[in-house]
């Protein structure tokens, strides 16, 4: 007989709890993911997205861009975007009170890889967040998501992101995002 293997469950109180090693540990439905510390080119394309999504989202009240962010839901959820943009009244709250998230955002490494993409991304849609995006700065191009289960279309020119309840859309360019970067 077969006996199935059950994977030890964590909670957002666990893992808060233990101290700063240097790894980033996230929790889907109380499952651990753990990556190390990012390498240097996740960061530079995680900075310059981060800074050409805030410049064009500034004048929006409400609206703001953490990177990385945190989608915080008890017992068992606790993601950490690369970049997220979300809407509070305040920006004094805690990561746990915001439910507003509209865009999640990760930039591939090696190590984070697998769980970006087979299991971050569709967390993040099912927990709420209006979209994500996957960002692979060696092909240059950011995968889109907004639909659990549904395949990601990939964009290698521009993004045309349609945020909540605003009639233009926002645009980022991704020749000038990767420029450099070779």
């Amino acid at each position: 007989m077969v006996m199935p293997v059950i994977a030890r469950r964590f909670t957002v109180d666990e893992v808060l709890s233990w101290p700063d090693d240097g790894n980033r540990y996230e929790l889907v439905d109380g499952v651990l993911l753990v990556t190390p510390a990012p390498e240097p080119i996740h960061q530079i394309v995680a900075h310059r997205l981060a800074a050409a999504l805030s410049s064009r989202i500034r004048s929006w009240p409400g609206v703001h861009v953490a990177s990385p962010g945190e989608i915080l839901i008890r017992p068992g959820i606790k993601l950490e975007p690369d970049i997220l943009v979300f809407r509070t009244p305040s920006p004094y709250r805690k990561w746990e009170e915001i439910r507003e998230h509209w865009l999640a955002v990760e930039v591939f490494s090696p190590a984070s890889l697998i769980y970006d993409r087979e299991v971050k991304r569709d967390a993040y849609l099912q927990v709420g967040v209006g979209e994500a995006w996957l960002v692979d700065a060696e092909r240059k191009t950011v995968f889109v998501a907004s639909e659990v289960g549904s395949p990601e279309t990939p964009c290698d020119q521009e993004i045309r992101w349609q945020p909540p309840g605003k009639s233009e859309p926002v645009l980022i360019d991704l020749m000038e995002l990767f420029s450099g970067l070779e």
